[in-house]
């Protein structure tokens, strides 16, 4: 089945963000012959504690019993994405990146011995600024609800849209955390989370940071 993979942003990403990848994720693309566990700086993680001033408040688990992994893997993101750039690369595919999707349309399109079977007409702007006018089976939208698709299927938002305030931060720890665990330490006005990564350091996300309102670039680390 031919695709064709487009997205707006301008090439790969380079930041450190980590993301959480479900045991089920990594089963279906090892499946598909890809390992996340076998990325570097990956790190294995079973369960999420959290904290409050008095201390722990207690620990989860991060996959169900059903589940034989019984672990989630934390892998950072420039990584992941270039295994998988490679791995579409040995099926053909290239990713467009900064080909932003314009218009859309569904009309009765007639593909070659297909007459009149139902698909989606699109236009396309290319880097360049070129224009180009597509025809495919099915579009798959992957941006949620507030990106482009959403907004030129005019999509209802659902509950209330507040714009979201954080600080993301590499960071290198000492202290008693636990390198196999997401430690969740929660406050007044929101929570900080911390994703181990490999010789002590660790992802840190912080919501609602109180000192901090707009965007103000990058924090210093007096602030963090």
């Amino acid at each position: 089945v031919p695709v064709r993979l487009i997205g707006e942003p301008p090439g790969p990403s380079a930041g450190s963000r980590t993301l959480v990848v479900h045991s089920w994720t990594t089963a279906l693309l090892e499946q598909r012959g890809l390992s996340p566990a076998a990325l570097a700086g990956t790190s294995l993680v079973r369960h999420i504690a959290v904290y409050h001033e008095d201390g722990l408040l207690g620990r989860a688990e991060l996959a169900p019993d059903s589940d034989h992994r019984r672990y989630a893997l934390l892998a950072g993101q420039a990584e992941l994405e270039r295994a998988l750039r490679e791995q579409l690369a040995r099926q053909d595919v290239v990713v467009e990146y900064g080909t932003e999707l314009v218009a859309l349309a569904s009309p009765e399109l007639s593909r070659p011995g297909e007459p009149g079977a139902p698909g989606i007409a699109a236009r396309l702007r290319q880097p360049d600024g070129r224009r180009e006018e597509i025809a495919a089976s099915y579009l798959i939208s992957a941006d949620g609800t507030q990106g482009a698709i959403g907004n030129l299927l005019n999509l209802p938002m659902r509950g209330e849209q507040e714009r979201a305030s954080y600080v993301r931060a590499g960071l290198r720890l000492d202290g008693d955390l636990h390198g196999d665990a997401i430690s969740v330490f929660l406050g007044h006005h929101g929570f900080v989370m911390l994703l181990p990564a490999s010789g002590g350091q660790f992802q840190c996300i912080v919501t609602n940071p109180p000192a901090r309102s707009g965007d103000l670039g990058r924090p210093s680390q007096a602030e963090l």
